[in-house]
C-alpha cells in the first residue's frame, strides 16, 4: 500500500504495517532535495527486496518472499473452489476436516514433534511424518472402522517431505525389526502399536530412526480398498503375477488400474514372492508403488478435483492434520516429479532366529548412513535397485552416473593370499559363484555356497582380524558392493574372511 505521496506503508499481505518508506520517486523525495539515487539508498536500507540493497542475501530472501507468496495463493485458490459455493461449501469443508480427525488418539498428539507444523503463511521446513497401516478390519474382527485397540501396525512408512524441493522419501521400517520395548521387554517393532497404540508406535520409531516425527496418518485395510475405489482406482505396473489367497486373492502382471481389492491384495502379498527371498521387502516395495500413484494421482488434479479427492481420502484416513495442513501441502507439491523425486528404500535387516521366533535385526552401520542421507535431504541409497522380478527395492531417482574409467587409468591389480567364504543371502541362481570368481581375480581361494537364510538386503565383507580391515575394504571396493564389518561373533565361517551377498547385489 501507498499513502498519498505514494510512500510504501505495507509490503503485501500478511505483512505487520511499516513506517512509511521514502519512495524516490515521490513528492516527497524530490521536494525534500534528496537526489533520485539518496532516496533509493535509503529505501534499500529499509526494504531488503529492494533491487538496489547490497545484502547478498538478496536472492535467498525474494525467494523465500515469492515461496511464500505463492504457498498462500496456492492455498487462497483451494479453499476458495468450495467457499464459491457458499454456505454449502463452508459445511462441506467442516465435515472434511471432521473426517481427518474422528478417531484421532489424542494421547499421539503428545508424541508428535512441533517443530514441523505446516503454517500456511510459511514456507514449509522439511518435517517427518508416520504412516500406519494396521491390520484391523471388519473382516477380521477388530470392529469399528478405526478402532486401533490391540491392533498391531501391519506396515510402517517413515516420511520425509520437504515442500520447498518437491521432495518426498519413504522408507518402510520392517514390521519384524527386533527391538527393546519399555515395559514389554523383546518385540517385534510393530507390537508397540498393539500396546501402545499411535502414541507408543510414534515413539517407538522416532528413537529408532533417531529423528522427531511431527505428523502421522493411520490407515486399515477395509478403509484401504474403499479409499481407492473412491479415488477411481490407481494405475501401477504390478511386478509379477499375484496369486495368494493369504493376501486375498489375484492380481495379473502388467501395467493396469487397481480397483481397491486389487490394490490391497498387491499390497499385503508375501507370498507371491516366496521364490525370489523376503516376502515383505517385496510386499513394502509395492506398498511405497501404490502410494507414489495415490500422490500423483492428486497432485495432478485440479482444485476442484482435489477436493474431490481428499474428501475420498478423509472418510478412511485418521491423520492429526487439519485441512488448512492437508490443503497448504498438497499446494506446495504440485508439480512434483513423482519419478525423479519420490525416494524410497526398506530398512536393511538381517534374520535371526532366537527364542524360538524369526525376526529381522537391523545392520546398525548401513541404517545409521542411510538416516544420515535420508536427513541430510539425500536419497537414501546411492543408486536406484531394481530386482529381475522388475521391482523397485529402493530408488534414488536418476542421480548421475559414475564416468567411465579409461583403460590408461586401470592399474595392475595387486594378487593377495587368504581364503573368501562366499555365501549367497538371495534366492538368485548363481550369485555366490559370480562373486568368488571376482575374488579369485585378486588372488584369494574360495568356496561359494548359500547363506542360512535368502533375505538379506545388505551385502556384507566380514573380517575377523582388525589388520584385515584394509584387505576387506579392497575386496568390497573389488565387487563394487558391500558394507565392511568386523566380527563380532554374529557371523560363522571359516577362513579370512566372509562375503554375505544380499539383495542390493542386484541393482
Amino acid at each position: 500500500m501507498v499513502d498519498s505521496e505514494n510512500n510504501i506503508i505495507s509490503t503485501g499481505a500478511g505483512d505487520e504495517p511499516q513506517e512509511p518508506v521514502i519512495n524516490p520517486y515521490s513528492r516527497a523525495a524530490y521536494g525534500s532535495g534528496a537526489s533520485t539515487m539518496g532516496a533509493a539508498a535509503a529505501n534499500a536500507a529499509a526494504n531488503p527486496y529492494s533491487r538496489v540493497h547490497g545484502s547478498a542475501n538478496y536472492a535467498k530472501d525474494l525467494k523465500r518472499a515469492r515461496r511464500k507468496k505463492g504457498l498462500l495463493i496456492g492455498l487462497v485458490v483451494f479453499l476458495c473452489a468450495v467457499l464459491a459455493v457458499g454456505a454449502y461449501g463452508f459445511v462441506r469443508l467442516m465435515e472434511i476436516e471432521s473426517n481427518f480427525q474422528e478417531g484421532l488418539d489424542q494421547s499421539a498428539m503428545e508424541a508428535l514433534d512441533p517443530s514441523g507444523s505446516i503454517d500456511p503463511l510459511q514456507s514449509i521446513d522439511p518435517f517427518y511424518m508416520l504412516l500406519m497401516g494396521v491390520d484391523g478390519s471388519y473382516e477380521r474382527g477388530a470392529g469399528e472402522l478405526n478402532d486401533n485397540e490391540g491392533t498391531r501396525s501391519d506396515s510402517l512408512m517413515l516420511v520425509r517431505i520437504a515442500p520447498d524441493d518437491k521432495k518426498v522419501t519413504m522408507v518402510s521400517i520392517h514390521r519384524d525389526i527386533m527391538i527393546q520395548l519399555p515395559g514389554y521387554g523383546t518385540q517385534k517393532i510393530n507390537a508397540a502399536h498393539a500396546f501402545g497404540g499411535p502414541k507408543l508406535a510414534i515413539e517407538t520409531v522416532s528413537e529408532f530412526a533417531g529423528v522427531p516425527i511431527s505428523h502421522y496418518a493411520e490407515i486399515n485395510f477395509d478403509a484401504f480398498k474403499a479409499m481407492v475405489d473412491e479415488l477411481g482406482g490407481v494405475t501401477v505396473d504390478v511386478p509379477i503375477e499375484i496369486n495368494d489367497y493369504r493376501a486375498g486373492g489375484y492380481v495379473p502382471a502388467g501395467e493396469q488400474t487397481l480397483n481397491g481389492e486389487q490394490a490391497l491384495i498387491l499390497c499385503r502379498s508375501r507370498h507371491a514372492y516366496d521364490a525370489y527371498g523376503d516376502g515383505d521387502t517385496f510386499r513394502a516395495a509395492n506398498q511405497r508403488m501404490v502410494i507414489g500413484a495415490i500422490i500423483e494421482k492428486i497432485l495432478a488434479s485440479d482444485p476442484l478435483t482435489m477436493i474431490d479427492t481428499i474428501e475420498a481420502c478423509s472418510e478412511y484416513v485418521v491423520t492429526d492434520m487439519n485441512l488448512t495442513q492437508i490443503g497448504s501441502l498438497a499446494m506446495a507439491m504440485i508439480g512434483m516429479d513423482i519419478e525423479e523425486d519420490l525416494w524410497s528404500a526398506m530398512t536393511p535387516t538381517t534374520s535371526l532366529f532366537t527364542n524360538e521366533t524369526w525376526y529381522e535385526q537391523i545392520i546398525q552401520p548401513d541404517w545409521d548412513i542411510m538416516m544420515e542421507r535420508v536427513d541430510a535431504g539425500e536419497p537414501p541409497v546411492t543408486e536406484t535397485i531394481v530386482h529381475e522380478t522388475g521391482t523397485i527395492i529402493a530408488n534414488a531417482g536418476s542421480g548421475e552416473k559414475d564416468e567411465e574409467m579409461s583403460a590408461d587409468n586401470v592399474e595392475e591389480p595387486v594378487m593377495h593370499s587368504g581364503h573368501v567364504a562366499v555365501r549367497n543371502g538371495t534366492s538368485v541362481a548363481g550369485a555366490a559363484s559370480e562373486m568368488a570368481a571376482i575374488v579369485e581375480a585378486m588372488g584369494y581361494t574360495t568356496d561359494a555356497g548359500d547363506a542360512n537364510s535368502t533375505g538379506y538386503n545388505t551385502t556384507v565383507v566380514v573380517y575377523n582380524d582388525a589388520d584385515d580391515r584394509a584387505a576387506a575394504l579392497e575386496i568390497s571396493e573389488e565387487l563394487g558392493i558391500g558394507l565392511v564389518l568386523q566380527n563380532d561373533g554374529a557371523y560363522m565361517f571359516e577362513g579370512d574372511f566372509l562375503v554375505l551377498i544380499g539383495w542390493d547385489s542386484q541393482s
